[in-house]
């Protein structure tokens, strides 16, 4: 039993990567129309990678976008840009692309919840199918269904969730 959860479990994290190769969606936008999808994707307070006008790339975290510009945490890619708070504010006209690391939603999150769900029923619906009589290894493949099953709803709920965009911020 414990050998048919295991293979479970690496068929699903094989699934996973081959599910999780999307290609990251390519947003050509003015800086209004960029603004706007930040605040309605709820992009604020993630890991960006700005692309700047001369070819150079910034990694920072993004604080907020501002008519000026993108304010961004400072280090030291940033400290030409360093404002007060440990802020620095790339200019608007210094930026040309725009790419958030990571994925966008909650699919993992909610999945995975699912998954714990539905593995505490079947092994609820497993157990009483036993008629009391869960003994050694047949209890423990038993409770090992829960966060076996959490996991494999969290790895499809992640496989599912589309890569963060990419702005292209047209002039």
């Amino acid at each position: 039993m414990i050998r048919r959860a295991l293979t479970a479990c690496i068929a699903m994290l094989m699934a996973a990567d081959l599910g999780s190769a999307g290609e990251r969606m390519i947003v050509k936008t003015d800086w209004a129309g960029f603004q706007d999808q930040v605040a309605q994707r709820k992009l604020k307070n993630r890991n960006v990678r700005i692309s700047l006008a001369s070819g150079d790339q910034i990694k920072a975290r993004l604080m907020r976008v501002e008519e000026s510009g993108i304010v961004v945490s400072s280090n030291r890619a940033t400290k030409q840009w360093v404002s007060n708070k440990g802020e620095a504010t790339v200019p608007r006209d210094a930026i040309s692309s725009v790419r958030f690391d990571g994925r966008v939603g909650r699919g993992g999150q909610i999945a995975g919840l699912v998954g714990l769900g539905t593995g505490a029923v079947v092994t609820g619906i497993w157990a009483s199918g036993m008629g009391g009589t869960c003994e050694g290894g047949s209890c423990g493949a038993a409770l090992f269904l829960i966060p076996l099953a959490a996991v494999g709803g969290w790895l499809i709920g992640r496989a599912t969730a589309q890569p963060a965009p990419l702005f292209d911020i047209q002039r």
